[in-house]
């Protein structure tokens, strides 16, 4: 009886102190004071929640749903996420009873003073455990479980958002290629009519042999440039064919051959939306909670814990006796440290140095993100400057070249001045695709480094059973 009465009062403090927590774990980490309240400029008009549909190309539409669809990367991640969220739910088993069965059929002999023995014995029997959670070890280490996978989902999201970012990269770099190629054509075109004049006037001898060898020498370094650009354009093709999961030879759509107009600057919001539109800043503090749970734990292990376990069942010398005779038994075992040589303190101190190392980390990240929003500012905003400058550049060479070339025809001027103002003008005109170019990299940055929330709605591929919510708790 007094020996029950122990049990029971075990038991009781066992279950009073159920939840008791013995580090205070802050799953909201502060925002830092680094956010700024605005930033340096912004738009009016909305940003599309896919936000590759801001520049109206239904050929960057298809091309990114085919990557999202088929990239072999996201495929990866998502094979990650299942595996963090079995780790999960391993975690979360630890705080349920297990329950298991064992079956025996045995036969033994024994030679006691000279005795011999021999006997069957059989038994079936179930056994129960249960660890009671008495400092919320067991849930901080469920719950650090939880908090990894849902950081694993912000990690796919990151390679969803990088995927939809070089496809869209890939693609305008095939465009302004193409652009180029064009006007590499239009410009041999235009030399080789030079070239027609050139040599009409040499035939009637008003121009001299140098000039005809100079315009061919223009020609010459004009068409050198093509299989440079019919390099990077094939290059680029095959990235782009590989980003969608598919052979390098895939060709790429052949509709769109000229660079977009930009569209309106979009209205950029506060910098603290970063916290809500990244998914790395949002998986940055995630593990920083989840590196907190695992303090929690650490504490906790430095505690005793209480055990439960229970068996029942059958046991008999016969296996047609086995269902007559009925056993039980139940216990519970209380078991903590006296002595680990600072084991267990060290683990303490080392989730808590893990805790502001993710701090740390979690900052920096924010602080790229904000950065990244800067520089795409600031890069599209000179690069308009320099587009503009080469445009007014264009111009003033057409106009020269205009008038060199009539100078030249009426035989007041030399044919040295027009091949000047020739190359000035064909060398301004491949300048101006790629400064276009390369403001068209910068908005995609700037929409990339804006983020948003589109990735929350991503399914994974068929196949596989791939969790599409939190796993429970």
């Amino acid at each position: 009886m007094k020996a029950k009465k122990r049990l029971c009062c075990v038991l009781l403090t066992a279950f009073m102190t159920v939840g008791c927590s013995l580090h205070k774990v802050r799953e909201n980490v502060p925002v830092p004071e680094i956010i700024p309240e605005t930033y340096s400029t912004g738009g009016e008009a909305v940003l599309p929640e896919t936000w590759w549909t801001a520049f109206g190309d239904s050929e960057l539409d298809r091309l990114s749903d085919r990557v999202l669809n088929q990239n072999l990367d996201l495929r990866g991640a998502w094979a990650r996420l299942v595996q963090f969220d079995a780790l999960a739910r391993q975690a979360g088993a630890l705080r349920m009873p297990e329950v298991t069965y064992t079956g025996i059929a045995s036969r033994a002999r024994t030679n006691t003073f000279g005795q011999v023995v021999e006997g069957n014995l059989f038994s079936a029997q179930a056994g129960v455990s249960y660890e009671v959670d008495l400092w919320n070890r067991l849930s901080s280490q469920q719950r650090a479980g939880l908090l990894d996978y849902r950081a694993s989902r912000q990690d796919l999201e990151i390679v969803a958002f990088s995927l939809t970012g070089a496809t869209a990269r890939t693609w305008y770099g095939i465009v302004a290629q193409r652009e180029q190629l064009t006007l590499l054509e239009e410009q041999i075109e235009v030399n080789r009519k030079f070239l027609e004049v050139i040599e009409a006037r040499f035939a009637n001898g008003v121009a001299s042999a140098v000039d005809v060898f100079q315009q061919r020498e223009n020609l010459a370094s004009i068409q050198a440039q093509i299989p440079s650009a019919r390099l990077s354009l094939e290059l680029l093709e095959h990235q782009l064919a590989t980003l969608a999961g598919e052979a390098p030879l895939t060709p790429a759509p052949e509709e769109r051959r000229t660079l977009p107009e930009l569209p309106p600057l979009p209205s950029l919001g506060v910098p603290a939306d970063l916290l809500q539109n990244r998914p790395d800043v949002r998986a940055a503090m995630l593990r920083v909670a989840a590196a907190d749970h695992r303090v929690a734990v650490a504490v906790a292990d430095q505690y005793p814990s209480l055990r439960l376990t229970g068996e029942a069942g059958f046991q008999a010398d016969e296996l047609g006796d086995l269902f007559s005779d009925f056993v039980w038994s139940a216990a519970a075992s209380l078991i903590g440290p006296i002595f680990d040589a600072g084991r267990r303190q060290a683990e303490v101190d080392r989730t808590e140095a893990v805790v502001v190392e993710r701090l740390a980390v979690y900052e920096a990240v924010l602080l790229d993100a904000l950065r990244e929003v800067e520089d795409a500012l600031t890069s599209e905003h000179r690069r308009g400057q320099l587009i503009e400058r080469l445009e007014n550049q264009q111009g003033l060479a057409e106009k020269a070249l205009e008038a060199a070339g009539a100078r030249y025809l009426r035989g007041v001027g030399n044919y040295l001045t027009v091949l000047t103002e020739t190359q000035a003008l064909q060398r301004v005109q491949r300048e101006l695709i790629n400064a276009r170019q390369a403001r068209v990299l910068d908005r995609i940055d700037l929409y990339m480094a804006l983020g948003g929330t589109w990735t929350e709605n991503l399914t994974g591929p068929a196949g596989i059973a791939y969790p599409e919510g939190d796993t429970d708790e």
